[in-house]
């Protein structure tokens, strides 16, 4: 299996420690670094992407500034172009990972993450392995009292594209809005209704499950975010936490499942 992990804060420590989770991964039969779309600069945003001004002009009804938008935008796009590179390489599928993800529990179990990905519906196009919504600690509780782990729908799974497998059916779903006479994704034949951000994008375009329970967990946050508690921050915190402090049950029950 292939995985690419996105050097999203393009930070040499985070690729550093990446590196050094990955080197010990034996089932990781190669992995490659993803350079990130620079979400700061309108420049490089635009080298890769039309995106329509009604877009812009809608998400900033809705209350977000622009530097917000802009960093969501290169997020996605970030993610786009690692689809795309495994996509023209011509895989099957592909493990696509963050740069802040603690990778312990994915270790332990990985053969137990390929069994679930190869003996999926043909139709699920991606599996997402981590999600940081209000909800998912109690999927997470309930799974573990349950003694087992599935795929399920993500009804209750919203934020985290920390990690997913994507198959060649959802690369192929991504790159129907790439244009190849312009080099690059024309996002204005997206409807205005969908997000332009990662989990927003990706897991509606594909058909796309999650697991119930967390084959990683994210880089410590509190570290990341020290002072703020509001918002996203506040969820990974909690998410982060649970995982944590549960990651032994966790790998033990995905194992035994």
């Amino acid at each position: 299996m292939h995985l690419y992990y996105i050097n999203l804060s393009n930070s040499l420590e985070a690729d550093r420690r990446m590196r050094l989770q990955l080197d010990h991964m034996i089932n990781v039969e190669r992995y490659d670094k993803i350079v990130p779309v620079n979400g700061r600069d309108w420049n490089d945003i635009y080298r890769y992407a039309t995106i329509r001004n009604a877009y812009f002009a809608k998400v900033l009804d809705m209350g977000h500034n622009i530097e917000f938008i802009q960093l969501q935008v290169g997020h996605l796009l970030s993610h786009l172009m690692a689809i795309k590179k495994a996509y023209v390489n011509g895989l099957d599928e592909i493990i696509i990972v963050e740069d802040d993800i603690n990778m312990k529990i994915l270790n332990f179990t990985f053969n137990k993450i390929l069994a679930l990905w190869r003996g999926r519906n043909r139709r699920v196009d991606i599996i997402q392995l981590y999600s940081s919504s209000d909800t998912v600690t109690d999927v997470y509780n309930k799974s573990l009292k349950m003694g087992t782990v599935a795929v399920a729908p993500r009804v209750s799974f919203v934020h985290g594209t920390c990690a997913y497998l994507i198959s060649r059916s959802g690369m192929k779903k991504i790159m129907s809005f790439y244009n190849p006479k312009t080099e690059k994704f024309d996002m204005r034949r997206v409807p205005l209704d969908i997000y332009l951000a990662p989990a927003a994008f990706i897991y509606r375009v594909c058909n796309s499950r999650a697991t119930t329970l967390p084959f990683v967990n994210i880089m410590d946050p509190y570290k990341l975010f020290p002072i703020r508690s509001m918002g996203q921050e506040a969820q990974w915190k909690r998410s982060y936490r649970y995982i944590d402090k549960a990651s032994d049950n966790i790998i033990a029950v995905i194992n035994r499942s």
